[in-house]
């Protein structure tokens, strides 16, 4: 679902750069030429974006990650994503597509990649703290260190943990 997303994401971003390079940009840098096939240029961008995320680890099952972290790992392979891009263009010499366009279409996935992960984020904070999509804990040890632990736990319902219980060696505590 989540890749899903960031390609919906990509692709409405590419969108709306060729849209405001075409239509809302100051006339002497409105319109695009029209030899370069920009649907293969979506297709090629949409596939260096998958290597991308795939090597800066953008989908890595990591239950909960800080959220400017998830915001570097796509700031670096979207930025990853252009200079290949821009390599590409470069080594193949296509010298047709618009550099102001891939400018805006930089910009404008960048922003709209970082606000769909904000609301995501938001969406799974609110599920979390209603007790849908949560991990169990069970804790070692039923000293006042694991009183505090489930505490801290407790406080933090939006990180989607739950306490089952405690374990010790010759007695019982559960939460």
């Amino acid at each position: 679902l989540q890749k899903c997303l960031d390609f919906l994401t990509t692709a409405t971003s590419f969108f709306l750069a060729y849209a405001i390079k075409i239509d809302y940009l100051p006339p002497a840098y409105r319109g695009l030429l029209s030899g370069p096939d920009y649907a293969a240029l979506l297709g090629l961008i949409l596939a260096i974006w998958y290597f991308s995320f795939w090597i800066h680890g953008v989908y890595a099952p990591d239950h909960i990650q800080p959220f400017g972290r998830i915001l570097w790992k796509y700031l670096k392979a979207i930025s990853l994503g252009m200079l290949t891009l821009l390599m590409i263009l470069y080594v193949f010499k296509i010298e047709d597509i618009s550099r102001l366009l891939i400018r805006l279409f930089f910009i404008i996935d960048l922003v709209l990649v970082f606000l769909s992960q904000g609301i995501i984020r938001l969406i799974q904070r609110q599920y979390r703290s209603q007790g849908y999509n949560t991990r169990n804990v069970l804790i070692m040890g039923c000293d006042h260190s694991a009183d505090a632990l489930i505490d801290a736990i407790a406080k933090e319902s939006w990180a989607g943990y739950k306490v089952i219980g405690c374990l010790a060696k010759n007695q019982t505590h559960s939460s």
